[in-house]
């Protein structure tokens, strides 16, 4: 399928007028921006979508998306999140103002999740010793050296 309004246009009012357990979201693009909107009214009438199939490339921020999306799946009440970089938290608060595209989607998805599942916080100070800190670190270096580098963020 696809964005256009002929076929996802309706699926806000849809939500409302059906009971509706699932959705299923084409990987297609989405100029007109429509994917937002069925998150958002999906997530205002309690129907949760996976949307771990649409992160092209695993960050900091994917990481934290798969992992709220592994809890709300596996049917856990609260996640507690992890990070050395504030951006973590403070992109999903709304501390930080959204300045990309990456973290514009970011943000958003933090603020449909919580309607799933509490979402907690907690720096950990990078380089500091902490072993799972230092995995993490060990593994991003290892993609970024076994890969193509760095990838371009749309």
């Amino acid at each position: 399928s696809h964005y256009d309004t002929d076929h996802a246009g309706g699926v806000p009012a849809l939500l409302q007028a059906l009971p509706v357990r699932q959705i299923c979201l084409p990987a297609a693009a989405d100029e007109a921006g429509r994917q937002a909107d069925i998150l958002e009214a999906a997530a205002a009438a309690g129907v949760f979508i996976p949307t771990l199939c649409y992160l092209k490339d695993i960050n900091e921020i994917g990481a934290c998306r798969m992992t709220i999306e592994y809890a709300i799946e596996h049917g856990f009440r609260e996640v507690h999140i992890y990070y050395d970089y504030m951006g973590i938290e403070k992109w999903a608060t709304g501390a930080w103002k959204t300045n990309n595209v990456l973290t514009q989607k970011y943000a958003e998805f933090m603020k449909g999740r919580r309607k799933f599942i509490e979402i907690s916080f907690q720096k950990i100070k990078a380089h500091s010793g902490d072993c799972y800190n230092e995995q993490a670190d060990r593994l991003a270096k290892q993609a970024l050296t076994e890969t193509e580098g760095i990838p371009e963020i749309r």
